[in-house]
Formats: C-alpha cells, sequence, structure tokens
C-alpha cells in the first residue's frame, strides 16, 4: 500500500546561475527546474499520486509535507496525477538555501531576521536593502524558519556551487498505492488532500522537524536521519490511512440503503403524462441498511434520460451486476424502481455510471468489496 523512494536533489532537478538577481537581492540568482521526466532515475510515477515526503540536508530531515496529485489538466485519477519535484521540491530548495529566483518575502519575517542575527549578516542585509518587489510573491515564499535556516548556513549556502549544494540535499518520498482499496478509490481530490494532510499533521506533531513552519524556534525535537525516514513515514501514513478506512467503514455501513451519497437531489426521472412533465423518484426496495445486505455505493449515475443522482442501492450479487455495453457504457442493475409502480423483491433498474471509474465501493455485509471496473474511453 505505500512505496517509498529515495532521491538525491542532483538526480532530479538542475540550477542555471543568473547574472542578476530578482528584487535587487543579488544572490536571489538561482534558477531551480526540475530533471525532465525521461531522464530521471526509476519509473516516473514514483513521482506522482500522494503521500508524506521528508526534505533531508546532509543527511538528516528537516522538513516534512505532504502531496496529493494534481487534477488539473489531466484524465488521470488524482492518485496517479501530479508531478512532486516542480511542485513541492524545487521551492523548498530554493527557500532553504535562500537562493531561489522566484523567493519573496515578507516585511515581519525580514525584521524577525533582523532580531535574530542583526543588521550585520551579509544575507539580512541584502534583505533589508532589496527592492519593494521582495515581498511580492513570485512562487517561492520564504518563510522565517526557512530564511533562517539559510542565515544560520549562509557561510555554505552564500558562494555555494550548485552541484554540490544538491548533492547534499535530498528527498524520501512515501506515497499511496491505492490497488483494489474501493475506500481509497472512491475519494476526490478534496479527501485525498485532507487524507494526507491529516498525516502530515500529525508527523510534524510528533517529530517536530526544524524548518516546518507550524514549530517554533527552539521547540523542535533533534532530528532523526535519512535512513529512518522512510520507516518513520510509513508508520505515520499507515496509521492515518487505516484510521480514514476505519471511520468510512462505519460512515458506509451505518448508511440506509437510498441514502442520498453526496447530498444533491433526490434522484428522479422526468416522464410525460398527457401533456404536463411529471418528476418521478427512483425508489430503493427496502430500507436495509449498508451492512445488512450487498450494496454498491456510486458518486454519479443516471437512469434512462434522468439528471445524474448518486446513493446506495442494494443488488442481489456484486460480482454480477455490471455490464459494459457495446457503446462503451458502464451498467448497472440494482434494486429499486420507479414512484408509482409497486415494489417488490424482484424489481430492478438498469442505472448508467457516468464519468470516469477505476473501482466502485461495494459492501457485502460489513466488509468492503472493491468491484474493478474498465474505464470508460
Amino acid at each position: 500500500m505505500i512505496n517509498i523512494s529515495q532521491f538525491s536533489a542532483s538526480d532530479i532537478m538542475t540550477v542555471h546561475v543568473l547574472d542578476q538577481g530578482r528584487a535587487g537581492v543579488p544572490f536571489w540568482n538561482w534558477r531551480i527546474s526540475a530533471v525532465a521526466r525521461k531522464n530521471r532515475p526509476g519509473d516516473p510515477s514514483a513521482f506522482m499520486g500522494a503521500g508524506l515526503y521528508a526534505m533531508c540536508f546532509d543527511g538528516l530531515v528537516i522538513y516534512a509535507g505532504s502531496f496529493a496529485g494534481s487534477d488539473k489538466g489531466t484524465q488521470l485519477p488524482v492518485w496517479q496525477s501530479g508531478d512532486i519535484i516542480p511542485g513541492r521540491w524545487t521551492r523548498h530548495v530554493g527557500s532553504i538555501t535562500g537562493r531561489c529566483n522566484l523567493l519573496s518575502t515578507t516585511a515581519s519575517t525580514i525584521t524577525q531576521l533582523v532580531n535574530a542575527h542583526s543588521n550585520d549578516h551579509p544575507m539580512v542585509t541584502a534583505l533589508v536593502n532589496g527592492s519593494v518587489l521582495k515581498h511580492k510573491d513570485a512562487g517561492c515564499q520564504g518563510s522565517f524558519n526557512r530564511l533562517n535556516f539559510a542565515a544560520q548556513n549562509w557561510a555554505d549556502f552564500c558562494k555555494a556551487d550548485p552541484i554540490a549544494m544538491l548533492k547534499r540535499i535530498s528527498f524520501v518520498y512515501a506515497r499511496i498505492e491505492v490497488g483494489d482499496n474501493a475506500a481509497l478509490q472512491q475519494l476526490n481530490k478534496d479527501g485525498i488532500r485532507d487524507l494526507v494532510k491529516e498525516a502530515e499533521s500529525l508527523l510534524i506533531r510528533t517529530y517536530k522537524p526544524l524548518i516546518n513552519g507550524e514549530i517554533s524556534i527552539g521547540e523542535h525535537l533533534e532530528p532523526f536521519t535519512c535512513e529512518q525516514a522512510g520507516t518513520i513515514l510509513v508508520n505515520v501514513l499507515m496509521k492515518s490511512v487505516q484510521d480514514f478506512i476505519g471511520k468510512k467503514s462505519e460512515e458506509y455501513a451505518s448508511m440506509q440503503i437510498g441514502e442520498q451519497f453526496i447530498g444533491i437531489e433526490k434522484p428522479y426521472i422526468t416522464a410525460t403524462e398527457g401533456t404536463h412533465p411529471m418528476k418521478k423518484t427512483i425508489q430503493t426496495t427496502g430500507h436495509k441498511t449498508v451492512s445488512d445486505a450487498q450494496v454498491l455505493i456510486f458518486s454519479e449515475a443516471k437512469f434512462q434520460e434522468s439528471l445524474p443522482f448518486s446513493g446506495a442501492f442494494e443488488v442481489f450479487d456484486l460480482d454480477q451486476c455490471f455490464e459494459r455495453k457495446e457503446d462503451g457504457r458502464l451498467m448497472a442493475i440494482v434494486n429499486g424502481t420507479i414512484e408509482g409502480i409497486p415494489l417488490t423483491e424482484d424489481s430492478t433498474l438498469e442505472i448508467e455510471l457516468v464519468g470516469h471509474y477505476e473501482g466502485i465501493v461495494g459492501f457485502a455485509g460489513d466488509v468492503i468489496t472493491s468491484i474493478s471496473v474498465t474505464a470508460s474511453s
């Protein structure tokens, strides 16, 4: 369920040193870029998806964060999307070294740096003297903890050879492999983000890394090593995933069959009686809870020409309720009927599952069962 990868920054990013720095700050002149996907070590999927990561400097973890993939410009499920290098890591390198050409910072942060290091510190002096553009966001925000780390290591960072510096930085990424876990497959972008953010908060509260903004100076703990990071990230992430699945199982198991899944209007079709269009409600058979039957839970479907709806419907057999039509539509046979038609034990509806599906949550009793289906073209 959890895939662990470790990368040296020198293998996954490059630095181009510009002639001039941004906003009148001479050392804000490193253009840090991700290496092209085809030239990176390992499989490209290692940099996608969602999970936790640790940033290491000279073999010690100084920062921990999370990544939730991306749902922009891609038809892939969020679990298989995004690129963590430009999404997170290049900006981290740029801020903790104080060298990125996209850096900006706030006036209050500069005041904190002056108080911590005095006006005589060469990095702090240059920030004080920079133009007003130093406060305009350009894509890499310099918080106090990050720039304070740069100031503490300025003897190394001010004249650093970029390649040599990148070799001192590495990342450990614990990425969730969804596999056939239906509860995780059902998560949308917001749900994925909430899951990994909860794991990130647990990680930061427990280990208090040096430059995470949530930790005040002096409150951080002794850093753990890069070698320890993989095990720690996996343990924290697994706990958060298991807690989530446990909560989700309880949530699903207590649902009534026919209950709305995403809070939209009760499913109905529009029928014509005489000359008047009528709304006919789609009804389910019985009033069982999800844990008392074989139940299909889906986020979007329609019946004939109805508006899309969601819900929990009983089925006779989770393994046999799907059919892929020749035109590509994915159909499911569920127990139910239309308003005005008497409910009987054998009443069924053939509903169409719309949108993109890699899997659908199904329950057999109180156990989540994954139903694997082929995604629509």
